[in-house]
């Protein structure tokens, strides 16, 4: 059941990565900061325009995911699907730190 779990799992294509940047956390959370409102370019034809950049921040905190199942020891051999939908699923929900423990 392991072994079907993470071969789906490994072959689940995911879009997360199309528009995100991963960004490992070891701590309770995370705080990022970045300048917004950055100026365009322009021609320097004259003085220059100074512009103010704001200043912003958000916190984002590590929440804990699970989804613990009970499977009867004469079903796992013949309920393999149910192990590729799990592993599949849990690729796809954006929760990488999962476990699955037989």
């Amino acid at each position: 059941m392991k072994l079907t779990f993470n071969q789906a799992f490994d072959a689940a294509p995911t879009q997360w990565e199309k528009v995100a940047t991963l960004v490992p956390s070891t701590g309770k959370e995370n705080t990022y900061a970045w300048l917004s409102r950055f100026p365009r370019m322009r021609k320097w034809i004259s003085d220059k325009q100074v512009k103010a950049l704001a200043a912003s921040t958000y916190t984002l905190i590590n929440d804990d995911y699970e989804a613990t199942v009970e499977v009867d020891r004469n079903d796992i051999q013949d309920d393999q699907p149910q192990a590729q939908d799990a592993g599949f699923a849990a690729k796809n929900s954006g929760r990488m730190r999962w476990c699955l423990s037989c």
